[in-house]
């Protein structure tokens, strides 16, 4: 998994502010800890919630293939 120092950084600063919005304390310990990566649809949530660039966001992408 790719690591994004600036992305955990801000999960841990931003952590109460998660929790008071509804994010579950597992989601936001996976996501701060690297054991799990965001959504797209929620990476996009984080840029405005945390202030970090979604290139910092190292989120999950579904693919489909035909």
């Amino acid at each position: 998994m790719k690591k994004s120092i600036k992305f955990y950084k801000a999960i841990k600063k931003n952590k109460k502010k998660l929790l008071d919005l509804g994010y579950p304390l597992g989601t936001v310990n996976s996501w701060m800890y690297g054991q799990r990566r965001p959504s797209y649809e929620n990476a996009i949530k984080l840029t405005l919630i945390i202030g970090i660039n979604i290139n910092e966001i190292p989120y999950r992408q579904v693919i489909i293939n035909d």
